[in-house]
């Protein structure tokens, strides 16, 4: 089965960027694990969640370091920038994930792996493994003493 099959049929798609990675540094050194997360909403939909390594707050929503206490006047922050059109705002400063098509995430999923950089599994199957840590090179899955 190719990619495309296999996210036609996934429930859950990771794409993890270990590139600035250090296993020593990955909390709260400054050398963290970013990870895209897209889990099916329906038949033809994903939604993207961001995380990462690090022990600090961070937006799910845009992949930023933010705490949901830092939205302006209890609204979501990406109000002031205009962007609303991409996620769904109430006053109190919830947001939804983006909503993405099988198809966006297809194409996505195709350029992270074709990359090299990035580590992605699909369910539970890796289908490319990462081959840069840290700026040292080797797995994504770095162990170097950094």
């Amino acid at each position: 089965m190719d990619i495309s099959e296999k996210i036609r049929n996934a429930k859950e798609i990771e794409i993890a960027d270990y590139t600035n990675y250090c296993s020593y540094k990955c909390n709260n050194g400054g050398q963290y694990a970013f990870y895209e997360t897209f889990f099916r909403v329906d038949e033809n939909t994903f939604e993207l969640e961001h995380s990462t390594s690090a022990e600090f707050p961070y937006c799910k929503v845009d992949g930023e370091f933010a705490s949901c206490d830092d939205c302006p006047n209890n609204q979501c922050r990406f109000c002031e920038y205009d962007v609303c059109q991409q996620y769904r705002c109430d006053y109190y400063g919830g947001c939804e994930l983006q909503k993405w098509s099988v198809d966006e995430v297809i194409q996505y999923v195709i350029e992270h792996v074709r990359n090299g950089k990035y580590t992605v599994k699909i369910d539970d199957e890796y289908v490319a493994v990462g081959t840069e840590c840290c700026g040292k090179g080797g797995s994504g899955f770095c162990m170097h003493m950094c």
